[in-house]
């Protein structure tokens, strides 16, 4: 998910979480995951205040 810097702050990201929980318990999803990079903190501080907490951390490898 990605929000225009213009649109930030204004419930649209809350929003789009709050109705993709509402779809996940009406299909009987006791949980949701996510992934979201480390250095995004404006994600992590949005994923947290909707309850999310970190459980593993990942990393990418590439052939040269």
């Amino acid at each position: 998910m990605a929000t225009l810097p213009e649109a930030r702050g204004k419930g649209a990201a809350r929003g789009v979480i709050a109705a993709l929980a509402a779809w996940a318990g009406a299909h009987a999803a006791d949980r949701m995951y996510l992934q979201v990079e480390r250095d995004n903190i404006p994600a992590l501080r949005l994923y947290g205040r909707a309850g999310f907490s970190e459980i593993c951390g990942y990393h990418y490898r590439t052939a040269e």
